[in-house]
């Protein structure tokens, strides 16, 4: 199963993320901000990092170069969140940005892209309502 690391500072958000990763088949992973975020990096190396630009202690793009730079993680794609312009970013490792507000759809075809499907034998069927 391909794991992802969702770091993000706003909680109804990082859960919302989470859950509709977890539907489509991935084992999800979460930390409140950069910080934390590099602490778990050092005991798990996931497939994939979704992270918010403007964080508290480590910023997206601080936490991307830092993924980048990790003996053994340099593989390892980052995807930036954010609400600001698309082109008030600076260039950096991150492989893909998402414009806040995107679509579950959306970032669905962004992580597919990146790593390929989750195993479907893993899949979480959503509740019939």
């Amino acid at each position: 199963m391909k794991t992802i690391l969702i770091v993000e500072d706003e909680f109804d958000l990082l859960q919302s993320l989470s859950l509709a990763l977890e539907i489509e088949g991935y084992k999800i992973l979460t930390a409140g901000n950069g910080r934390t975020a590099l602490e778990l990096l050092k005991e798990i190396k996931p497939d994939l990092v979704i992270t918010d630009v403007m964080m508290p202690y480590v910023s997206g793009y601080e936490l991307s170069e830092a993924l980048s730079r990790m003996p053994g993680y340099e593989s390892v794609p980052s995807v930036l969140m954010s609400a600001m312009d698309r082109h008030m970013h600076p260039k950096g490792p991150w492989k893909a940005l998402l414009a806040k507000p995107f679509t579950i759809d959306r970032l669905v075809k962004v992580v597919t892209e990146l790593i390929g499907t989750p195993d479907q034998s893993h899949r979480i069927e959503p509740a019939k309502e």
